[in-house]
């Protein structure tokens, strides 16, 4: 007699991703536009994020482009104020099209601080008639591509060898900060969300899919491929400085399957660590193109910090290290 099939872990499943696509849904409802870090340049720069469109943004040579004119000023009006909403932006959103163009003094167009890829895909979405509807559809589209590939992580994994981990590194990674940034217009949706996933995907094509669970063959292996390459890719269109972290996941997966050179070399000679190490090379020549294209005064310095910029890199070096408790404590309310 068969026992009757256990339904509960796909309850679990379903539970735990609907209740995560809500709770994303509602923080991205209750922010209003322009609410992210920096989203005065984000936004300008992905409306023009793939060059002049009529209604959408005007290039005025190489060095000035011009955007709705409520996404210079409006759309941060209430930006470090506690006292003001975001019903500032009212009168000049509704409003913009008596006005309709105004100069961006602060954009990616101009400055290519990021690689274009996110702004140049988010551009799409933008509705040139509706400001509000454009920022609610770019930030649906982050938050879909979060939850669809944590769930497709959740699918091809079968055991808590990789879930539980994931599931721990992604909460303390997303409370609270992270949650709002995955929900908001900032690259750094794309490269938070594909980071979270990246280690995970990585490792299981390190143990050449021996935890996979619903992909039979060279189907499950294609389809970890793509998962590994894309979410790689992904994180790095939107920021330079994913790679470094990309790199930096790969070479602490390397490490503890082979902790000596000589075991190293051995698991890369044989069949199963080939495509963890044409990877790896891949990887590696898209990080020095991204790295040299967007600038690495983003990764060492992010986007103003004129204190170290054209310092040597042991004071570039110390000057993170000491800041990085300030980040953290910003990143539960300190800063706000």
């Amino acid at each position: 007699m068969k026992n009757p099939p256990n339904h509960l872990p796909r309850l679990r499943g379903l539970l735990l991703f609907s209740g995560t696509l809500a709770t994303l849904l509602a923080w991205m409802l209750a922010s209003p536009a322009g609410s992210g870090p920096d989203d005065n340049f984000h936004l300008a720069s992905i409306w023009c994020g793939r060059g002049e469109v009529h209604g959408q943004c005007e290039v005025l040579g190489d060095s000035a482009i011009a955007v709705p004119s409520p996404l210079v000023e409006a759309i941060s009006c209430f930006a470090e104020d506690a006292a003001c909403s975001g019903v500032c932006q009212e009168v000049e959103i509704n409003n913009w099209s008596e006005t309709p163009f105004e100069i961006s003094p602060w954009n990616n167009f101009i400055s290519r601080a990021y690689p274009r890829g996110y702004y140049a895909l988010m551009s799409f979405l933008v509705t040139s008639s509706d400001i509000r509807k454009s920022v609610l559809a770019m930030r649906t589209a982050n938050i879909l591509l979060a939850v669809f590939l944590w769930s497709v992580l959740f699918v091809m994994s079968h055991n808590n060898r990789v879930q539980l981990p994931f599931a721990l590194s992604t909460a303390v990674v997303s409370l609270p900060l992270g949650t709002f940034i995955i929900a908001s217009n900032n690259p750094s949706s794309w490269a938070i969300t594909c980071q979270t996933v990246f280690w995970a995907f990585f490792f299981l094509l390190a143990q050449n899919g021996r935890d996979l669970s619903k992909f039979p063959g060279k189907r499950r292996m294609v389809v970890l491929w793509l998962m590994t390459v894309g979410s790689a890719m992904t994180g790095i269109l939107a920021r330079a400085d994913a790679s470094v972290y990309v790199l930096l996941v790969m070479g602490l997966v390397l490490f503890l399957e082979a902790p000596s050179v000589p075991r190293l070399l051995r698991l890369m000679s044989s069949h199963r660590w080939l495509s963890s190490a044409v990877l790896l090379i891949a990887v590696t020549a898209l990080f020095t193109f991204f790295f040299r294209s967007a600038g690495p005064r983003i990764v060492s310095t992010g986007l103003e910090a004129p204190i170290v910029e054209n310092g040597p890199p042991a004071s570039v070096l110390y000057y993170n290290m000491i800041r990085i408790p300030l980040l953290w404590h910003g990143a539960f309310g300190g800063w706000g």
